[in-house]
């Protein structure tokens, strides 16, 4: 199954409950498409992170036959996701090299993927929570690449809130 077309995203992005991967997707999006002020190189950036984005979420999706749908349950601020939609999150992980087979997290791997972001605020608040949330284990690799990802997006929502 492949993941929903882009313009569909734009609405996802409204709903409370979405998880990060859908404000990465979302960013990514306007990045690329509404940046005409900016600079070439911002745009050639957006543009690069967006495409490369989108075909490691299609090729994860595939693997696990999985829909951006079925990925949402797992952001409700509760752990309700299925397994499969948190081993769609650990394909994403090791296609951009940031957690290895063996389940090792690579902090330099997670910067040089912030790195490859436009600048943003939202790319500031991910880098804030960065160290905080590569110290989120499990010994199912599955179960740590959804903490790792849960990490930011409630520290995220947290930090909207006041808490």
């Amino acid at each position: 199954m492949v993941l929903i077309q882009h313009e569909q995203f734009v609405c996802l992005g409204v709903n409370k409950s979405i998880f990060i991967l859908v404000i990465l997707i979302c960013s990514a999006y306007h990045s690329g498409t509404f940046i005409k002020a900016q600079s070439y190189d911002y745009s050639r950036k957006a543009s690069s992170f967006k495409t490369n984005f989108m075909e490691s979420s299609k090729y994860c999706s595939n693997i696990y036959n999985i829909s951006l749908v079925d990925i949402l349950p797992l952001f409700a601020r509760s752990d309700i996701g299925s397994m499969q939609a948190k081993c769609f999150l650990l394909c994403l992980l090791q296609r951009y090299q940031m957690i290895d087979k063996g389940g090792a997290f690579h902090k330099d791997r997670v910067d040089r993927f912030l790195n490859s972001m436009p600048d943003s605020k939202f790319k500031s608040s991910l880098k804030s929570f960065k160290d905080k949330c590569l110290k989120e284990d499990s010994q199912n690799q599955c179960q740590k690449a959804y903490k790792f990802s849960a990490c930011f997006y409630n520290n995220s929502v947290d930090k909207k809130q006041g808490h």
